[in-house]
C-alpha cells in the first residue's frame, strides 16, 4: 500500500486542478488513493506552515540577559537628555 503525499511537490495552477462534479448535495468523505489532488486554499496554506515549522527548529542566537537589555535603553537616553538639558542651561 502506498501512503498518500500530505502536500503536493507544488501547486497547480487553479485551472489545472481537478474538477469535482456538482450533484447538489455535497458530503464530507475520505479520500481514495486514485483521487487527483485538489488544490485549495487549506492545502497552500498547510504547505507555507510546514515550510515555518521547519525553519522553526533552527537554534536562536544568543542575546545580551535581560536586565542589560532593559537598563541599556533606559541609562543612554536619561544620559543623553542631561547632556541636552545641561547645553541649553536647564540643568545646572
Amino acid at each position: 500500500m502506498q501512503l498518500a503525499q500530505s502536500q503536493p511537490e507544488r501547486f497547480p495552477l487553479p485551472g489545472q486542478s481537478a474538477e469535482l462534479p456538482f450533484d447538489g448535495r455535497a458530503s464530507a468523505r475520505l479520500a481514495a488513493e486514485d483521487d487527483a489532488f485538489v488544490a485549495s486554499p487549506v492545502h497552500r496554506l498547510q504547505s507555507e506552515l510546514s515550510v515555518s515549522v521547519a525553519f522553526a527548529d533552527l537554534p536562536a542566537p544568543e542575546r545580551y540577559p535581560g536586565w542589560f537589555s532593559l537598563g541599556f535603553p533606559i541609562l543612554a537616553s536619561s544620559a543623553l537628555w542631561f547632556m541636552i538639558l545641561r547645553f541649553f542651561g536647564l540643568v545646572g
